[in-house]
């Protein structure tokens, strides 16, 4: 009997003890990343309350297409067999006679090429040639290229001369067609190769290109 209050005083003791000691803190917990969209299994789960979900609209779909004007209804069939069995354009060849007008020419310049040039003069007869959209002309020992198309035609060319140096030429003819003749304007511009280009010598002028006296024809 008498070892029974020595054991309550000491658990009375530890009791004590223990109330004075604060208790740990605990650690800071993480914040809640916005950015997180993954869900345990157990809360995915689980249904959203009936009143938190919010109406939404029914998915749009694309705008539908504007309705179609008679210009772009494709074409019937029969007029697609005719211009698949219409023959394609065969290239064309005419000859022409030049006409210079308005010639206007840097002072104290001689030229390459041009109505009075030293190497290729364009004299007064011309070669044009068309295939489709496509046109070369031949004038004299020049050779130019371009387009055409149903009211304008557009050629040029480059060339190189040699006097003292390299000399770079070029001369374009852009123009109007019409049934009887071609009315264009011509420019030439030179610089010495190394140098700056367009240079100080340059012609601009109106040709008439009118077609050679025949029995019969006209411009394609």
């Amino acid at each position: 009997m008498m070892y029974v209050p020595v054991v309550v005083l000491v658990v009375a003791a530890a009791a004590c003890a223990n109330k004075d000691e604060p208790s740990p803190k605990p650690p800071p917990r993480e914040p809640a990343d916005p950015s997180a969209t993954e869900q345990s299994p157990s809360a995915s789960k689980l249904p959203a309350p009936a009143t938190s979900i919010a109406p939404t609209d029914p998915p749009q779909g694309p705008a539908p297409l504007p309705p179609s004007s008679s210009s772009t209804q494709p074409q019937p069939f029969h007029e697609q067999a005719e211009a698949a069995a219409r023959p394609a354009e065969a290239p064309t060849t005419i000859k022409l006679r030049a006409s210079w007008s308005n010639v206007k020419s840097t002072d104290t310049c001689w030229y390459f090429s041009g109505p009075s040039g030293r190497d290729t003069p364009l004299g007064a007869h011309v070669e044009v040639r068309r295939d489709a959209d496509h046109a070369w002309v031949r004038w004299g020992q020049a050779s130019f290229e371009g387009s055409w198309s149903a009211n304008a035609i557009d050629v040029s060319r480059l060339a190189t001369h040699t006097y003292a140096g390299t000399w770079i030429i070029s001369e374009r003819l852009e123009g109007r067609i019409t049934e009887q003749a071609i009315r264009a304007k011509y420019t030439y511009d030179e610089c010495e190769q190394g140098t700056r280009c367009p240079g100080r010598c340059r012609i601009t002028a109106d040709v008439a290109l009118v077609e050679e006296p025949r029995p019969r024809g006209r411009l394609p």
